[in-house]
């Protein structure tokens, strides 16, 4: 069934530009595989390896996904697109505006009120180099399978989901999903979202979707499910896949039945990583503090004082069985620890006023999603909330309803 969700009009029509620019360079690429995949042979012989070896070590690495000095933005993960009449086709023929474009033009709206303040995987330098490989591209991917068959398709999802996992291990602080959830075949649910879990500068506290549930979805299990942390952790699509949750099941059972099935689904979260402790100076000794004379003899060293560990709690977890439910089957995938390396913005808290005369701050975090137009409805189960307490009535309008699908092979990563 299909989707609706709402954007802003500023950000959709600045996501069609950036749709139907990418669109037209990868048509370039289509044009002239040749140069595409020779480009690539260079730098992978540049490197003293192979294409495929070159690609394994690429996506690995850090250095092209680190936030310029001084800035610690917010990082945007998409999944999946939205039906548009607009849209570019896509290789099935669909206009498919995929959330990547929506992602991206949200952050580079953001970036004009305050440079600095938003990243996607895409606008990192290392995401725009992959990018231009055109990987995705059957005429550059076959030149390059002929001198080598280990690169396929697969191969490349596989490198496109490692560079995602490292930018997901690499983000701060409060990070924003373009998606309604998380599909058993999406790199969000099983690379991206484990590791932003994971992350000790993110946890799931910090994830948040831009987007409402499925509005198809019953309104209970919309209330109850649609938080961030539920979808973060949570699936809808494959009841033989851990974490499977039943909406329509979920609407006819008991109270009971529901909590029982949230808290199976929630057993799957990812503990967050402790953060790694600064050394420090070892701890001045009382004794060396005080005088002593010297006829009474030296003071014995004070044992040094441990540095308490940093605590991190455990997820709620309580087990339950999930009832049986049907749906279509797909291919099987916390809270800030005490010592912060940034401070996380509440959600729910307005952004700071920037007067027009003085520059903006480069770190200064972006105003919450439903400032900027997106409206996710606030849910009210204990799992973590989908938007603010209250929807601002005086927030801006927001953009036209488009119907939310799943985009082929690009629905998390370049199609």
């Amino acid at each position: 069934m299909p989707v609706s969700t709402v954007i802003p009009d500023k950000v959709e029509a600045l996501a069609l530009k950036l749709a139907t620019r990418e669109a037209q360079s990868k048509a370039e690429a289509r044009a002239d595989p040749e140069s595409v995949a020779d480009r690539l042979k260079a730098e992978a012989r540049d490197s003293g390896k192979s294409v495929h070896d070159y690609l394994l070590d690429f996506v690995k690495q850090s250095e092209g996904l680190t936030p310029p000095e001084g800035t610690t933005p917010t990082s945007a993960f998409w999944s999946f697109g939205l039906e548009h009449p607009e849209a570019p086709v896509n290789h099935r023929g669909e206009h498919i505006l995929e959330n990547r474009y929506i992602a991206e033009a949200w952050a580079q709206l953001q970036n004009e009120q305050q440079p600095g303040s938003v990243q996607t995987l895409e606008t990192t330098k290392a995401g725009q180099h992959l990018n231009r490989m055109y990987l995705w591209e059957d005429q550059v991917r076959d030149l390059l399978t002929a001198d080598d068959p280990r690169i396929t398709w697969d191969f490349v999802r596989e490198r496109w989901g490692d560079l995602s996992e490292t930018y997901a291990k690499e983000s701060i602080g409060q990070v924003v999903v373009f998606a309604e959830t998380g599909h058993t075949l999406s790199i969000l649910h099983n690379r991206e979202s484990p590791a932003l879990q994971a992350n000790h500068s993110v946890g799931l506290d910090n994830i948040h979707f831009a987007f409402e549930a499925p509005q198809w979805w019953p309104e209970a299990a919309r209330d109850e499910l649609g938080t961030n942390a539920v979808r973060a952790v949570a699936q809808f699509d494959n009841p033989s896949r851990e974490g499977y949750i039943d909406p329509a099941v979920y609407e006819a059972s008991a109270p009971e039945v529901r909590e029982a099935m949230l808290a199976k689904a929630m057993e799957h979260a990812t503990p967050q990583q402790e953060a790694p402790v600064p050394e420090q100076d070892a701890p001045q000794q009382e004794a060396a503090a005080q005088e002593v004379p010297a006829a009474e003899g030296p003071v014995p060293s004070a044992p040094a004082a441990e540095a308490p560990a940093a605590e991190v709690p455990a997820p709620e977890a309580p087990a339950a069985e999930v009832p049986a439910a049907e749906g279509p089957v797909a291919e099987a995938e916390t809270p800030e620890p005490e010592v912060p390396a940034t401070e996380t913005p509440e959600v729910s808290a307005p952004a700071a006023e920037v007067p027009a005369a003085e520059p903006p701050e480069a770190n200064t975090p972006p105003p919450p999603l439903w400032q900027a137009g997106f409206n996710p409805k606030p849910s009210r189960a204990a799992h973590g909330s989908s938007g603010p307490s209250a929807v601002n009535p005086e927030g801006p309008t927001v953009g036209a309803e488009l119907a939310s699908r799943a985009a082929g092979n690009g629905m998390d990563g370049p199609a």
